[in-house]
């Protein structure tokens, strides 16, 4: 017998027990379990569960009389795995004070044999590959059947448990494959299906889906599964010649003479096109994969080209060697322009040298963040820096933008990503996103290629992955394109991949940023016939330089080192521009008024400044002939200069004093930014300026939203009420401009 006795105890004091007599009838016996339950779970495994009925030393399992596991007397579950196929009983008998209780059955479980399974069925030209993998995990089929049927019925083929491949020579036609597995136990043979492949061999031309990228280079490789191999071949492709430029065709191992390419225009339509490709000598090996020919080309920076484009495979034949001439089925992967993507250009290597990758990118919709992830072979390099300096990147690294970056050098990752909350960066057809610098090891060996893929980065918490994000913080997938680098012992001429910007006004003064390979700190920079004023190397794959002077139109661009030179046929190009006329010539402290500019070549990413205040809004018409431009507030009357400059930040045109600043008493209340607009800016505006962490506005009056002549952190809490919670509007002037009602000394 037990007695439990409880008290309690509160200030010190103690209260008086109230006790409990429990009576254990003891070696009488052990309670035994009940609710004895066997399931199969998964396949070949029984999960037993069982309820205790009292506090037992330990448990023991059985399975069809015989002992398996003993457990813990609190235990109410087991996992049973990988049992032999057929009926189990399985039982549980616990062990307590009263000694072992009686064997407890569960309810009969009938398994099964598990079956094959991650059945696959691979074509290569007439044969099959046919792989699987034998379900049981502990133990082994007696014997694999695979069963094939086609056109004329089903076939077999006896394997050995063991096996989990086989390699059938089908040859054409529409195949079906199935595996059976088969274990002999007790005189039965049980059997277990796994599910089933079909393919179709069949003598095809084919392309695979393929994802073009405006403003690059593209190369559609061109197919065939062939059943045996052939001598010579033709096919014909239809495509929009108004999107797929400059198409062009190679056939490895075929020389020109054994090649004819004809490219005509079909007049069904303007643009469309049919080129015809025929091989005279060639030689295909029978495959599921032979490639047949390449097509290389372009797409023009346009935005306006994004999507489905004509790419169509419209007749074809083959010769086998054997003389046979065919009609393949034709079977199109499809072709789209797209305007996200990842990309970088190939490169030179020297061992022991630094290098520069810079992954470039082209999206067609707004960004607020991206992540560029690299992988690289860490025996070839090792990262030493990850930025976005120089990428469009720093433009979202701004008081809401944030940057991250990480190096793995053991697996060979790096990872750079910017996410901003406010700012956006605008579609762009190629930009730098992500600058990688490297070491490459002096152990390098020359002739080798190092392939520079996009891969996924592993913080220990997350996967980073390439992708875009856009103004509504939506992820987008981009295209990711790698690309090979090749390891050269000697220093190489030098290559000329981009200039940004590459316009520039006639004055010169633009300071480009030139990539490429083999720069040297020597290097030489000539736009046109003229050399560039200041030279800055930064690394042997990028060069800052100044233009000079020159007249107006295209030049080649021109770099040069004591290993050789590179040009960018027209890679710059210089616009004579200037401002003629603008009005108005004057304008009031705090309104939103648009100026209209009139000239010559105005170039695209204008900026005016009124004294030293820059116009948050410059249109440009395409023609360059004229552009609207927001008037900003100023915090002074009277005359500022006004100029006008380029994206570089050359001055176009100079007027002093050219435009007067007047402060006529008429304001918006609430419209603290003087934009024309009461929004949560101007909310904002006034907290910080009552916190004295921002600047004043240029009329107080307008922040002074309840017109009670002093401005403090209520203003800003009426003018957001009243934008999201319905409360009273901004005191007069209000919703239209006018002058202050209550002059008040603001």
């Amino acid at each position: 017998a037990h007695l439990y006795e409880i008290r309690a105890v509160q200030g010190g004091a103690t209260s008086v027990g109230a006790t409990c007599l429990v009576e254990d009838e003891g070696g009488i016996g052990t309670d035994a379990p009940v609710n004895v339950l066997a399931a199969i779970v998964a396949t070949d495994d029984v999960r037993v569960t069982w309820t205790n009925r009292e506090y037992y030393t330990l448990i023991r399992v059985f399975d069809s009389g015989q002992l398996i596991d003993t457990l813990g007397g609190q235990e109410t579950e087991f996992l049973a795995e990988n049992r032999l196929p057929g009926p189990h009983n399985f039982s549980i008998q616990a062990s307590g004070d009263g000694g072992l209780s009686t064997n407890v059955q569960a309810n009969v479980v009938d398994v099964p044999l598990a079956p094959p399974s991650q059945l696959s069925c691979i074509t290569d030209g007439p044969t099959v590959e046919i792989t699987w993998e034998n379900g049981p995990d502990a133990f082994g089929y007696d014997e694999v059947v695979l069963e094939r049927t086609g056109s004329a019925g089903t076939e077999f083929f006896n394997l050995p448990g063991s096996e989990t491949s086989f390699t059938d020579v089908a040859g054409s036609g529409e195949w079906s494959y199935r595996v059976i597995g088969y274990y002999f136990l007790d005189g039965v043979n049980y059997s277990a299906p796994s599910a089933s492949c079909s393919v179709e061999i069949i003598e095809r031309i084919y392309y695979d889906p393929a994802s073009i990228v405006i403003g690059r280079d593209f190369s559609v490789d061109i197919l065939g599964q062939l059943l045996e191999g052939v001598s010579s071949w033709s096919f014909q492709i239809d495509y929009d010649g108004n999107i797929l430029n400059d198409l062009s065709v190679t056939v490895p191992g075929v020389p020109s003479s054994d090649l004819i390419v004809t490219d005509n225009p079909l007049g069904t339509f303007s643009g469309l096109r049919r080129v015809t490709v025929e091989v005279a000598t060639g030689s295909a090996t029978a495959g599921a994969d032979t490639l047949l020919a390449t097509f290389q080309g372009n797409v023009e920076t346009d935005f306006s080209l994004l999507g489905p484009v004509l790419f169509h495979l419209v007749g074809g034949t083959l010769q086998s060697t054997a003389g046979t001439v065919s009609s393949p089925d034709l079977l199109d992967g499809g072709m789209e322009v797209v305007g996200n993507a990842l990309f970088m250009d190939s490169g030179v290597l020297v061992p022991g040298e630094e290098v520069v990758i810079w992954a470039r990118g082209v999206w067609s919709q707004s960004l607020t963040g991206y992540s560029v992830v690299l992988d690289y072979d860490p025996a070839v390099l090792t990262c030493l820096e990850v930025s976005n300096v120089g990428t469009v990147g720093e433009d979202l690294s701004g008081a809401f933008g944030l940057f991250f970056s990480g190096i793995d050098p053991l697996n060979g990752k790096a990872f750079g990503s910017v996410l901003s909350t406010f700012d956006a960066i605008p579609a762009n057809p190629t930009a730098e996103l992500g600058y990688f610098r490297f070491l490459v090891s002096p152990d390098a060996q020359e002739g080798t290629t190092s392939l520079i893929d996009f891969g996924v980065y592993d913080t220990g918490g997350a996967e980073i992955e390439n992708l875009f994000v856009d103004s509504v913080a939506s992820s987008i997938t981009p295209i990711l394109i790698p690309a090979d680098f090749l390891v050269l012992a000697e220093p190489q001429a030098p290559t000329l991949l981009s200039v940004d910007p590459s316009t520039g006004p006639t004055v010169g003064g633009t300071q480009v940023i030139l990539n490429g390979t083999g720069f040297t700190p020597t290097s030489s920079i000539f736009f046109g016939v003229n050399s560039a004023t200041e030279i800055v190397f930064i690394d042997s794959g990028t060069i800052l330089a100044t233009t000079p002077e020159s007249l107006e139109g295209a030049v080649d661009v021109t770099v040069l080192t004591e290993f050789g030179q590179a040009v960018l046929t027209q890679g710059f190009e210089y616009y004579e521009s200037s401002i003629t006329s603008y009005t108005p010539g004057d304008g009031s402290v705090c309104s939103p008024t648009t100026m209209l500019v009139n000239g010559i070549g105005i170039p695209e990413g204008l900026t005016v400044l009124f004294g030293d205040v820059v116009s948050s809004n410059v249109q440009i018409n395409p023609d360059g002939t004229m552009a609207t431009v927001r008037i900003p507030p100023s915090t002074v009357t009277g005359p500022v200069d006004l100029r006008f400059l380029d994206s570089a930040g050359i001055v176009i045109s100079d007027f002093p004093d050219g435009f007067v600043y007047f402060d006529d008493g008429i304001f918006l209340r609430g419209d603290v930014t003087c934009d024309g607009l009461v929004n949560i800016a101007d909310v904002a505006m006034i907290a910080a300026y009552v916190a004295g962490s921002g600047s004043a506005p240029v009329l107080l009056d307008s922040a002074d939203v309840d017109d009670n002549g002093v401005v403090h952190i209520g203003d800003a809490v009426v003018l957001a009420t009243w934008l999201f919670d319905g409360g009273a509007p901004p005191a007069l002037p209000f919703p239209d401009p006018g002058e202050d009602p209550t002059p008040d000394g603001l």
